[in-house]
């Protein structure tokens, strides 16, 4: 699934692309069920006409901002991809916006499980409620006020409530920053890991951002492919029995939270605890 660097790309790839165009109409929809809160008819209705006034991010989503407040919103999940282009729709291809000018805003989503939404601002508060601090800028207070109880620490920081736009790649790679074992106690971390996880989210996704700039536009969004995946450079994603960057012992892979886990042994190797500091798990 595309995560906060990868939808960061997709935001400021459109932005240039639609700032100030107008959607005409609806021109193409072949997946109804992937429009949330209104038929296709009423989200025809509601686009006809409408100014994009700029295109952002809130975690994972795509939010475009349209005139009178109301917003496009567009989750790419697995397979999604947005395109300013205009070609017949082809059989991925699951919405076009007709836009003023050459070119229209083409939805393609291979395995269906994305979706769009057009909000009024309430609408939009509460698509975005349940949403941390972005990934981006979350601070160790932040981090640590959602650090609670026994589950992993990889499972809190794939939790969207804890830190917005973080998914599989980027929690190993910021753990390994970080030298936290995926598998600690969230609870357990003290407050020097805490500050240190916290940093380390937010340059292992600024940095992935950088990555992504200057490639082409959207020629695989997602990163969780291998190919994919090592172009961006990851420390440890991936990288089974590789050498680790750091100390040369052989990447590791775990299940942790149910997720595919990657992680160096002896950097992140959980440390036995000082007197009177919490128990390493």
């Amino acid at each position: 699934m595309p995560e906060l660097p990868e939808v960061e790309h997709v935001v400021r790839y459109l932005a240039p692309r639609l700032r100030g165009r107008r959607i005409g109409r609806l021109a193409w929809l072949d997946w109804p069920r992937g429009v949330r809160g209104a038929t296709p008819e009423g989200l025809a209705a509601g686009l006809r006409d409408a100014r994009i006034e700029g295109v952002e991010r809130r975690g994972k989503m795509v939010v475009v901002r349209l005139d009178g407040g109301r917003a496009l919103c567009v989750h790419l999940k697995m397979t999604g991809k947005l395109w300013v282009v205009r070609k017949p729709p082809d059989r991925h291809t699951r919405a076009i916006f007709e836009l003023s000018g050459p070119r229209d805003l083409r939805f393609e989503d291979q395995r269906k499980f994305g979706w769009i939404a057009l909000v009024d601002p309430a609408g939009l508060r509460a698509l975005t409620a349940a949403l941390g601090p972005d990934g981006l800028a979350v601070t160790a207070a932040e981090l640590g006020r959602g650090l609670r109880g026994r589950r992993p620490v990889k499972a809190a920081l794939l939790d969207q409530r804890l830190v917005a736009g973080v998914g599989n790649i980027y929690a190993d790679e910021a753990l390994f920053e970080a030298r936290v074992h995926p598998a600690r106690l969230a609870g357990r971390l003290t407050r020097a890991e805490t500050t240190r996880l916290a940093a380390a989210v937010r340059d292992v996704l600024a940095r992935a951002v950088d990555r992504r700039s200057g490639t082409p536009d959207q020629e695989r969004v997602g990163a969780g492919r291998r190919g994919v995946a090592r172009r961006l450079g990851p420390l440890v994603y991936q990288r089974t029995g590789e050498p680790c960057e750091r100390c040369r012992t052989p990447i590791a892979r775990a299940v942790v939270a149910g997720r595919a886990t990657h992680y160096c042994p002896r950097c992140q190797r959980p440390r036995a605890p000082g007197p009177g500091a919490p128990r390493a798990d």
